[in-house]
């Protein structure tokens, strides 16, 4: 009898263009969910790919890969980490609803789950709200960073180097 491979498609993203420019986060995610996928005996149908997107409306690859779930095209969909998917939980609750509306499942390699069963989906939005945490933390830094560099009359990307 054939040991018939199941079919999979996987989905990567970096989070800006500093990721891209490092020129290995696409390549880490991408190398980390084949060898995944070859220990899961999973045959890698699609791969799709966005680049610095983090809206929506911009991420081609996602909607694509939406599109195609919809479709019925993608049973099952590999996924390096949750944020890759969005940092915000009302995105993932979305996400999930067409993952069960349409009979599509993910797994997260990172945090080693799935959206197939109530624990995974369950652990699955704690994680994003605790990434959706991070983000605005990481983004009051900044601000904070770029109001104290203002306020000390430096101009953060402007100034110039005194030789």
């Amino acid at each position: 009898m054939k040991n018939l491979k199941e079919e999979v498609s996987l989905y990567i993203r970096t989070n800006n263009n500093y990721e891209l420019d490092k020129g290995t986060v696409l390549d880490i995610q991408k190398t980390q969910l084949e060898l995944y996928c070859k220990e899961k005996n999973y045959d890698i149908k699609d791969v799709y790919c966005d680049i610095g997107h983090y809206k929506f409306k911009n991420r081609l690859s996602y909607n694509k890969m939406v599109n195609d779930i919809k479709k019925g095209k993608i049973k099952k969909i590999v996924i390096f980490s949750i944020d890759r998917i969005s940092r915000d939980v009302s995105d993932i609750e979305k996400f999930f609803k067409i993952l069960k509306k349409y009979n599509c499942v993910a797994e997260f390699i990172n945090e080693n789950t799935t959206s197939s069963n109530y624990y995974g989906r369950t652990k699955m939005i704690i994680l994003s709200i605790l990434k959706e945490y991070e983000s605005e933390v990481l983004k009051n830094e900044r601000r904070t960073r770029k109001r104290s560099t203002l306020h000390k009359g430096k101009h953060s990307r402007t100034s110039k180097r005194r030789v």
